[in-house]
């Protein structure tokens, strides 16, 4: 089966050194983990497929199509589907390893960002080359003052999750909505307020799915 072949790939990549197909194929046996709900396994193997393209990434050929480089192609799957299994595996978890788990995912999704940034001035070598040299060490807790929070939305193909971090530690929410559905609302959005033209329809779509939602503990943790 499809395990038992990416196995055998990976003993063989392993002896002739060939870090750009193991990015693939660990990603590959990643999401095969995910499908089986070895959340543990799929967590292994994305971010096995995560250290070989750090190890490489500078060295990967960049193309650019459409304003999105073939680097993003690459490697955003990856981190997306980190996050998704260590979203996951929290389910299973104990409060405490709950909380680190999310900070994880918090890490992850910065990478993502970082990685978007990098991609929009077109330079690899800014602000990702100097983080990937950071991930070492457990995920920390921002130094965050008491009514201040700091909102992370994760857009996946099939839902949006929300974690909201303040001083008192990290929640999460999950929205019922498409990213094809949420990202033609953002772009109506913005189009609307380029043209100069009525938005308010459009912003309370876009407020329902992220921060309708956290209402409740942003007024309990009385956010500012």
């Amino acid at each position: 089966d499809l395990m038992r072949v990416s196995d055998r790939a990976i003993l063989l990549l392993q002896h002739i050194d060939a870090p750009e197909l193991m990015i693939s194929i660990e990603a590959r046996r990643a999401r095969v983990f995910a499908r089986h709900q070895q959340t543990q396994n799929a967590i292994k193997s994305f971010s096995a497929s995560i250290r070989y393209i750090q190890a490489i990434r500078q060295d990967i050929p960049i193309s650019y199509a459409q304003g999105r480089s073939n680097l993003r192609e690459i490697i955003d799957p990856v981190y997306l589907g980190l996050a998704d299994a260590l979203l996951t595996h929290s389910e299973q978890s104990s409060p405490a390893e709950r909380a680190a788990l999310l900070y994880q995912v918090r890490d992850v999704v910065e990478k993502i960002k970082q990685n978007q940034f990098d991609d929009y001035l077109g330079n690899r070598c800014s602000s990702v080359a100097a983080s990937s040299n950071k991930d070492s060490g457990a995920a920390k807790t921002l130094s965050l003052a008491a009514g201040t929070a700091v909102l992370y939305p994760i857009v996946f193909p099939d839902r949006l999750e929300l974690l909201l971090e303040t001083s008192e530690g990290m929640v999460r929410h999950r929205v019922a909505i498409k990213a094809d559905q949420l990202n033609q609302n953002v772009a109506a959005f913005s189009s609307a307020l380029r043209a100069n033209q009525a938005y308010q329809t459009l912003a309370r779509r876009l407020h329902k799915v992220l921060l309708a939602p956290l209402e409740p503990d942003l007024a309990a943790k009385k956010i500012q």
